[in-house]
């Protein structure tokens, strides 16, 4: 019979291997993580974090417990874990993001609760907190951020930690919609430019690292 257990959940690593507009050094990225029916009646749980990328990668083995923590929830069974990484955001996309999304999360008025809802439904209840995301972002006015990379896996703490008290837990991240970038080439004596595909949608373009602690 499964128990009840206090999950504690942490990034440790976040990596994209390509994006629509190649960066190199530092940008600023928003990874919005749900925790998935992680016992009855509680449907999702939903973290924020905007983290400094160098080379499209963050590491934060070495940042501090409240930098990378992400939730610390009960959860009872089997459960999910899904995260989203955003595009690029300046700072003050993020931190307009995330003032629009405390004032307004699950605030949304009839007609557009409704029409979220059931575009949602159509391919899952699960699909429902980066729809969401989705629709604060543009209305908080931020032209760019995103989420064109997301992964989810399935969690038991029967079969994931065993009788183990910790464990390490790999998030595929993949495209959800194709990406392209822009090249040019020599032809003759010009210069062509086309668009072409790097990555095709549905295939792994990066990956986020978790630990979990179950007490």
């Amino acid at each position: 019979m499964a128990q009840t257990k206090v999950l504690e959940l942490s990034l440790e690593r976040v990596r994209i291997d390509k994006c629509r507009t190649e960066r190199k050094g530092k940008t600023k990225r928003l990874v919005i993580a749900t925790l998935v029916w992680p016992r009855p009646r509680i449907a999702d749980r939903v973290s924020v974090k905007t983290l400094d990328f160098q080379n499209n990668a963050a590491d934060l083995t070495k940042s501090t417990w409240t930098e990378k923590v992400l939730f610390k929830k009960t959860v009872h069974g089997p459960f999910g874990v899904q995260v989203g990484v955003t595009d690029h955001v300046t700072e003050s996309q993020a931190a307009k993001f995330l003032e629009f999304l405390g004032s307004s999360l699950f605030k949304l008025a009839g007609s557009e609760a409704k029409k979220i809802m059931a575009t949602s439904l159509e391919g899952g209840l699960i699909k429902l907190p980066f729809e969401y995301l989705g629709k604060l972002i543009t209305d908080s006015g931020s032209k760019d951020p995103k989420i064109p990379n997301s992964g989810i896996v399935d969690l038991d703490p029967a079969k994931t930690w065993g009788k183990k008290k910790s464990a390490r837990i790999e998030v595929p991240l993949k495209a959800l919609l194709p990406i392209y970038r822009m090249v040019r080439s020599k032809r003759g004596k010009g210069n062509r430019t086309k668009r072409q595909l790097i990555v095709k949608a549905g295939q792994v373009n990066g990956s986020v690292v978790v630990s979990g602690k179950l007490y």
